[in-house]
């Protein structure tokens, strides 16, 4: 865990998400957001595709995956 990282329960990741594009399909949990990732979403606008291990290709480049950015960008929220 990222030292700076805020706990489960705590702060940004006080609530847990799961996410499904299938409601017949199992449910994923998001990981808990990093202080990284979000510094690095508040920089981006872009649509997300459905797929939680799609590499993220923006302007700021963002070096991790989908489920990064959707976690943070609710955590934003």
């Amino acid at each position: 865990m990222n030292p700076i990282q805020e706990l489960r329960g705590k702060g940004v990741n006080e609530t847990v998400f799961w996410v499904t594009h299938n409601l017949m399909n199992d449910w994923v949990q998001l990981p808990d957001a990093q202080p990284e990732h979000l510094m690095c979403a508040k920089l981006i606008k872009k649509q997300l595709t459905g797929d939680l291990n799609a590499t993220v290709d923006s302007q700021p480049p963002f070096p991790f995956k989908e489920r990064n950015l959707l976690r943070a960008q609710l955590a934003r929220i």
